[in-house]
């Protein structure tokens, strides 16, 4: 079954689900979209740090922009972002409590599609906001995500970072599959970009979607990587941001909306391939995205140990994670992580262990000091319905789940030869390190950063 096919397939086998998560967008609220330019990012590896590289770049161009990107490290409300910084809880209430009384909310409370009501709460917010361009980041794969329900009208990019194997259960167990759910996003009229691609089979079906839309695929030019100066991923990812906007603002010039940007629109393809210049330098110099390669100096019992930071959470992320940790770290190195994988988690481990090669590795629930923490409903009742199932069933059944997925960590690590400790929390790995450790790897997940966070609120 070609790409297109299998897409067109997984559609229809969604239809009704597709019908409420997209019937959200008529309205009022759809019209006003209409005017307000989108840049729009899917991906399993480095969208996140794409957008944050855009939105920085947009913002240092004078934009007023609206962010939008999952998931979040410890409120559901920092996933919305105004001009670089989270709305507030009090603003997210407001705003969901107005929601709640539209008759297109019931039909998402009714059918437990929570992060398509998300969606409408980060639209309503930016559209109250008067925000002159919107950044969504894809939640997961891309043709069934409530952000692909974006109204057709403003100009528009969509962008495909590096693709790898991640959600394999509800994307499917081939690249190629994989592939075509992410280019979902693809719309007729826009401007396509892809960052550079690991595996050639994903980069065919891009090319097969773009086709399809009777668009060229763009990609950043070596010299534009080059330029940006920084390490791999994060030179690639700039890049595609940068080209991203360039593409965006061209496409505005010609918008009665943006007079201010009226200087020429006779840019060519080749000028928007160019070096970085000192503005977009600038800004993704000024870029912040915690959790992603991130160094942190940590006290721990009268000693300075360094903790790495990483949200690896594929093998091709975790390969990328080893070597960057390898580079960074400083005597002996100790591996905290939680994996979000199962079985499968031999291929990010097979990394750890030949690459990085740490003396010691352990394992903990994604909880700081208490397991208390996993209950993310804080006692809230507004923010209830806007978490899934799966972080709103109790601590007990959490708990398990962690535990069940941590033994198959360690049967991993001691495959790989790995001298394996449990925890457990981040806070009590970190009170018994032993006294040779300079160096602390926490990886895994999101969560599993984000438990370290809670300890340390001040480089969140």
């Amino acid at each position: 079954m070609c790409p297109i096919e299998y897409t067109q397939e997984l559609l229809e086998n969604h239809e009704s689900d597709k019908k409420n998560r997209f019937s959200v967008f008529g309205g009022k609220l759809c019209e006003k979209l209409k005017s307000i330019p989108l840049l729009h990012v899917a991906g399993t590896k480095g969208k996140g740090t794409t957008c944050a590289y855009a939105e920085t770049i947009l913002r240092a161009r004078g934009f007023k922009t609206g962010l939008f990107t999952s998931p979040s490290f410890n409120s559901v409300a920092e996933r919305i972002r105004i001009n670089g910084k989270p709305v507030c809880d009090e603003q997210f209430a407001a705003t969901a409590e107005k929601l709640e009384k539209l008759d297109e909310v019931k039909v998402l409370r009714e059918s437990e599609l929570w992060f398509a009501k998300l969606t409408l709460l980060a639209l309503q917010t930016f559209v109250e906001q008067k925000v002159d361009v919107i950044i969504l980041e894809v939640g997961i794969g891309g043709a069934l995500c409530s952000t692909s329900a974006y109204p057709r009208g403003a100009p528009r990019v969509c962008c495909v970072t590096a693709l790898g194997y991640d959600h394999m259960d509800k994307l499917g167990y081939s690249i190629e599959e994989i592939s075509a759910s992410k280019a979902g996003i693809f719309r007729r009229g826009a401007t396509l970009i892809t960052s550079k691609q690991e595996y050639e089979e994903a980069l065919s079906v891009l090319k097969i979607f773009a086709n399809e839309k009777q668009a060229n695929l763009l990609s950043p030019s070596q010299e534009l990587i080059d330029s940006t100066g920084l390490e791999y991923p994060n030179n690639e990812n700039a890049a595609s941001a940068i080209l991203a906007v360039r593409h965006l603002i061209k496409s505005l010039k010609q918008e009665t909306f943006f007079q201010r940007l009226r200087k020429s629109s006779s840019s060519t393809e080749s000028d928007l391939m160019k070096i970085i210049t000192p503005t977009e330098m600038k800004a993704i110099y000024s870029a912040e995205w915690p959790g992603r390669q991130q160094i942190v100096e940590h006290e721990i019992n009268g000693r300075i140990i360094r903790i790495l930071l990483d949200v690896a959470h594929t093998p091709e992320s975790m390969k990328i994670c080893a070597n960057w940790a390898a580079e960074k770290k400083q005597g002996k190195m100790f591996v905290l992580m939680r994996s979000a994988m199962g079985r499968e988690i031999d291929s990010q481990m097979v990394h750890l262990a030949e690459i990085l090669k740490p003396e010691y590795f352990a394992g903990s629930p994604n909880v700081a000091k208490d397991v208390a923490e996993l209950d993310q409903n804080d006692g809230s009742e507004k923010y209830v319905s806007f978490y899934p199932s799966f972080l709103t069933r109790g601590i007990d059944r959490q708990l398990e789940e962690q535990r069940e997925r941590l033994a198959i960590q360690s049967e991993s690590a001691r495959k790989f030869g790995l001298n394996t400790f449990e925890f457990e929390s981040v806070n009590d790995c970190l009170e018994n390190l032993p006294e040779d450790v300079g160096t602390v790897l926490i990886t895994g997940s999101l969560y599993m950063v984000a438990a370290f966070f809670r300890l340390r609120p001040d480089v969140a």
